[in-house]
């Protein structure tokens, strides 16, 4: 006889994280997707902590690395443009 123990869901805000995070590098306009992957990196980040079983910490961290990596990347741009 097997016990049938459901999963906690992921997290939809580590999920929301990862999708926009990855989108961000694809989208005309990088700049929005990215920040949007961060604040829902960190909240669900958050939410992860304070619920026991939760889980998408790992989906969370990488839409969070993604965001935060385009982000810099842009900011690189900007200002190496403005330079020249």
């Amino acid at each position: 006889m097997t016990t049938n123990t459901a999963r906690p869901p992921l997290d939809s805000r580590a999920t929301c994280s990862l999708i926009f995070g990855l989108g961000s590098w694809v989208g005309i306009l990088p700049v929005i997707p990215a920040a949007i992957a961060v604040w829902c990196g960190v909240t669900a980040r958050r939410r992860i902590g304070r619920t026991p079983g939760a889980r998408g910490g790992r989906l969370a961290v990488a839409g969070t690395v993604l965001g935060v990596g385009n982000l810099v990347t842009y900011a690189v741009l900007l200002i190496d443009q403005s330079l020249r």
